[in-house]
């Protein structure tokens, strides 16, 4: 269409007026909808269990998702799909499932064995995952809103995290796998496959030196005072120091540890329990409190003080420490001998009678044996006891039932310090308790003479106390001070007989 205009000049001024004006066409307001295509559409494996189930996965490319795809099942009886895609094992058998995207013409097939022969693989929520729970290879992860975990950290191979954004899918773990533990909204899960080490926190003591070609799975623990789930390989580094990782402390209950960085040249010193360089009496001190449980010892180097080469340091370590530093001497021989009659009470079969001998030697292992009523008669008399000693003596030190009775040193110092005098204690005079306990049971203290040839069945036992139906021992106050010493510690009698001694004696006095 031509444009006619007619010009008028008025007054200096040039109008313009269109014979017929030109219409611009309306513009719709209808927003442009790209469709998403299905990139992929699969189902994580063929072959699932009865009552197991899996989800169809789907990838898309970008633009709205159809909400018109419809599943279905050939067979429900065998397998079975909900409009979600997720499929369910009922019962054994092969079956197809189907999936029809009818916006965009698609379909796809699946053939899903269920077999009773398989382990079933799970669908999880993420507030269902626990510090240290496992996963398998097949299961799921889905983000129902009702965990604070958003995010989970998958340990790759490349000392890296593999960061999975759980609200935008689900996510189908390619392979074992672990749960480390949760920091704010992050899921720490680490695989349980070919090329992963581990060393668990749970499982480290004092002193220990770790692996840094290990991930050190710390879960909750606050370890030098920041929480990672997860110590990568370069973390050591990172966040503690150059050369070998060991735990300097670590307190299980509390979950807090710190670890210490150290020149992997520094030469230990075996005994060397407070890490100052030099092997003396202050590192018995340290390594006795620390198996007291005392939080103010601390062990520098566990493996210096493993002296049986165990993996465990327990008292029998400190017992051998002993018998290099303390006693000068690594051969066992008997310091004190109880003798020990013990009336037993049985609901059932009423009262009875126990009978045993037990040998304390100069490292305050407790080596005890049963015997029998006669053998306790015969030992009663001290002249008997010596050539008693000869045939059994040795079968006691060897096939006694072992323990750390006397772990205190000053106590083991005492105890032994009266062997040195025992043939002097045994032609003391005695003084008598004007008490008796027979319906308590009887226990005699014998203290070894120690003998030139040095073989152990050469020791005399010589009386030192007795307790029963009659009670007294050597007037000597050596000897009475370390006997109320070992009563009071329970290593010989009860710390009750001794106590109705000492009232009795209070009592007379006044």
């Amino acid at each position: 269409m031509k444009r006619q205009i007619k010009a008028y000049i008025l007054a200096g001024a040039i109008a313009i007026t269109p014979v017929c004006s030109m219409i611009a066409p309306a513009m719709s307001t209808a927003a442009l909808t790209i469709n998403a295509k299905p990139t992929s559409v699969t189902i994580p494996k063929g072959v699932i269990a009865v009552g197991e189930t899996m989800r169809i996965d789907f990838k898309w490319s970008t633009g709205a998702v159809p909400d018109n795809i419809r599943f279905s099942s050939h067979d429900d009886d065998i397998a079975t799909v909900d409009q979600d895609g997720l499929i369910t094992g009922v019962d054994t058998g092969i079956t197809e499932i189907y999936v029809d995207i009818d916006s965009i013409g698609k379909s796809y097939t699946f053939t899903v064995t269920v077999s009773d022969k398989v382990q079933p693989n799970y669908e999880y929520s993420l507030y269902q995952l626990g510090q240290g729970m496992k996963l398998k290879a097949g299961d799921t992860l889905v983000d129902n809103g009702a965990s604070v975990a958003k995010t989970v950290n998958l340990l790759n191979e490349k000392d890296e995290y593999d960061v999975i954004f759980m609200s935008e899918e689900p996510y189908t773990m390619q392979t074992d796998a672990i749960v480390a533990g949760l920091d704010g909204i992050v899921l720490y899960i680490i695989p349980l496959a070919d090329g992963f080490r581990y060393t668990d926190i749970t499982q480290l003591k004092e002193g220990d030196i770790i692996d840094t070609d290990t991930y050190l799975v710390t879960h909750d623990y606050v370890v030098n005072n920041s929480i990672h789930p997860v110590f990568l390989k370069n973390y050591y580094k990172k966040y503690i120091g150059e050369g070998k990782i060991r735990v300097k402390s670590i307190d299980h209950e509390s979950k807090r540890a710190e670890l210490e960085a150290f020149n992997e040249d520094t030469v230990s010193i075996k005994g060397d329990a407070n890490g100052d360089g030099v092997f003396g009496i202050a590192d018995a001190v340290t390594f006795n409190k620390w198996l007291l449980g005392d939080p103010s010892a601390v062990i520098a180097d566990w493996k210096t003080l493993d002296y049986n080469d165990d993996g465990v340091l327990d008292t029998f370590d400190l017992i051998t420490m002993r018998k290099i530093l303390i006693i000068g001497e690594m051969e066992a021989r008997p310091s004190a001998m109880i003798v020990d009659y013990t009336i037993t009470e049985d609901p059932l079969t009423g009262w009875g009678s126990e009978y045993s001998v037990r040998v304390i030697d100069n490292f305050g292992v407790a080596h005890t044996a049963d015997i029998n009523e006669s053998d306790f008669a015969y030992l009663r008399d001290q002249n008997n006891a010596a050539s008693w000693w000869k045939d059994n003596g040795e079968l006691v030190i060897q096939r006694g039932e072992a323990s750390a009775l006397v772990t205190e040193h000053e106590d083991l110092k005492s105890v032994n310090a009266l062997t040195g005098k025992a043939r002097e204690l045994g032609s003391a005079d005695w003084q008598n308790w004007d008490m008796s306990i027979t319906d308590y049971g009887e226990q005699i203290l014998y203290l070894f003479e120690p003998a030139e040839s040095g073989y152990v069945y050469d020791y005399t036992p010589l009386l030192a106390a007795f307790v029963g139906d009659e009670c007294g021992w050597a007037d000597d106050a050596q000897a009475q001070e370390t006997i109320s010493m070992m009563m009071d510690k329970g290593y010989y009698a009860s710390s009750s007989i001794l106590k109705t001694y000492r009232r009795m004696i209070n009592d007379t006095t006044e």
